[in-house]
């Protein structure tokens, strides 16, 4: 664990919207991150993909880099809509999500590099995964979006990897 992440504010806000996403979703197995959701529609063997027409995952991995550098440019009002009324409710208020976001900058300071990033698949949800290095940070850190149907953020969670 740490040092930086000991403040008992991080440790709410990750335990409140992880317990939150888990309580407003029917349980469902994570799936590899390149595994197909098969639905009534979709045809058993893979169908060829047009090289202009993005994957889901492409999206997913897009609207992920999209939230993340709103988060760190402060642009929260357009990430406050986007979220989930649940989201919400565990966040509190945006005036509580920018100082959320200003006391993680203000521990970790800007990200430096990005060490990984991926999409995860949970039945419908997308799940954008970064792992980065941030100037002050003492290790690497994780930011996750969880993405519903509709596009909305259901999950937001920055934590040490």
């Amino acid at each position: 664990m740490l040092p930086s992440f000991s403040s008992s504010r991080l440790a709410a806000v990750a335990a409140l919207v992880l317990s939150v996403a888990a309580c407003s979703r029917a349980p469902q197995p994570a799936l590899a991150p390149t595994a197909t959701v098969a639905t009534a529609a979709t045809p058993a063997a893979p169908a060829p993909v047009a090289a202009a027409t993005p994957s889901a995952d492409d999206a997913a991995l897009a609207e992920g880099r999209r939230w993340t550098t709103a988060f760190y440019d402060g642009q929260t009002e357009p990430m406050w809509d986007r979220c989930s009324d649940d989201l919400r409710k565990v966040l509190g208020s945006k005036e509580k999500l920018d100082a959320f976001r200003a006391s993680v900058l203000g521990q970790l300071g800007a990200e430096s590099k990005v060490l990984d990033e991926r999409i995860e698949r949970r039945g419908v949800d997308s799940v954008y995964v970064r792992t980065a290095q941030f100037d002050r940070g003492p290790g690497p850190v994780r930011v996750a979006f969880q993405f519903d149907a509709e596009h909305r953020i259901v999950l937001f969670l920055i934590r040490p990897a």
